[in-house]
């Protein structure tokens, strides 16, 4: 059950990373999927451990760190080729620019240099202090009601602060993190069953509370992401848990392989996809025009057929560069 149940948690965690790329893709606005960033901290969280304060710094260092960093300076790289490419030199480049990282960010803003990398920031953000509130908090209520009260923070103050290294961006997502954690295995144990009173009234209650979070904001408003109100809070927490049963009944499916290897090897496709939809944007996007729905799905085809051969060459030539194996 153990392997069964990993397995499909693979698969969501790659529908995640997938929608992230069909995110940044040239498509119609209105089929914007805002479950994607809180499904992959959601996912996040049933995996986090509070190791030993030396093996868990050690950890995010080669599993986290050291990757971003690696695709950070292959898209400097990237950026600094574009420049030279469109103005014959670097004269007026600015250097700056670079440094980026560094720099101070809202939660609306992201890096000029690989932006979707915030979210392995974020995601560094949310597990130390996630890691600290364990050490110190032994409740799982307290640390849930700590949890609620960094991400209403987040909302309401943060989310509007210029912070370094994406803190400002994280806080709102950290209560989905920290539900991944405080009940991400459990839930898994129910919907893995597949039958039981306790799947139906898991599923029927998901059900009920995503229709009517669904209905109300339809009256009240439309659901965005940065709204981050108790509805679309409700929604999304909602719809995470059908979708965990939905990809617990098709997984077995082998169109589903593709969601299980990049869930299983994240980063390439995270670190690089932002170059690739660059570059469709000269070819591609010229020939089939812009933000449509034919467009997307064939930037996304792209990316994932570039990205699957280039993954499996990572993996043998450069693992300790992507978090496969430790570097330190």
């Amino acid at each position: 059950m153990e392997k069964k149940r990993i397995e499909f948690v693979d698969h969501l965690r790659g529908l995640a990373l997938i929608g992230v790329v069909w995110f940044h893709t040239a498509h119609p606005a209105f089929l914007d999927f805002s479950w994607r960033i809180p499904l992959f901290f959601f996912i996040s969280g049933i995996f986090f451990r509070p190791y030993e304060p030396k093996v868990f710094i050690k950890k995010k260092i080669n599993q986290l760190i050291v990757p971003t960093m690696f695709f950070y300076i292959l898209y400097c790289l990237y950026y600094l080729a574009l420049w030279i490419g469109k103005n014959h030199g670097l004269s007026g480049f600015d250097y700056r620019e670079l440094f980026g990282i560094f720099g101070l960010y809202s939660g609306s803003e992201a890096f000029i240099i690989n932006p979707p990398l915030w979210f392995i920031f974020a995601l560094l953000d949310i597990q130390f202090v996630m890691y600290a509130l364990v050490k110190l908090i032994h409740q799982k209520w307290a640390i849930f009601i700590i949890s609620l009260v960094i991400s209403i923070i987040g909302v309401l103050w943060l989310y509007h602060l210029p912070t370094p290294f994406m803190i400002s961006r994280s806080t709102p997502y950290f209560i989905y993190f920290a539900l991944g954690y405080l009940c991400g295995m459990p839930l898994l144990r129910i919907i893995d069953k597949g039958h039981g009173r306790d799947y139906w009234i898991l599923l029927g209650l998901s059900t009920l509370a995503f229709l009517f979070s669904i209905i109300a904001i339809y009256v009240y408003g439309n659901m965005t992401d940065g709204q981050f109100g108790v509805l679309d809070y409700m929604a999304i927490l909602s719809f995470i848990i059908i979708l965990v049963f939905l990809m617990q009944k098709l997984y077995r499916y082998k169109i589903c392989d593709i969601f299980n290897f990049f869930g299983r090897n994240t980063f390439v496709l995270l670190g690089v996809h932002e170059m690739l939809l660059t570059i469709m944007l000269i070819g591609v996007n010229h020939i089939f025009g812009e933000n449509n729905l034919l467009l997307g799905i064939i930037q996304v085809i792209l990316v994932l057929c570039i990205t699957y051969p280039l993954t499996l060459w990572c993996n043998k030539y450069i693992p300790k560069l992507i978090g496969k194996q430790d570097l330190f």
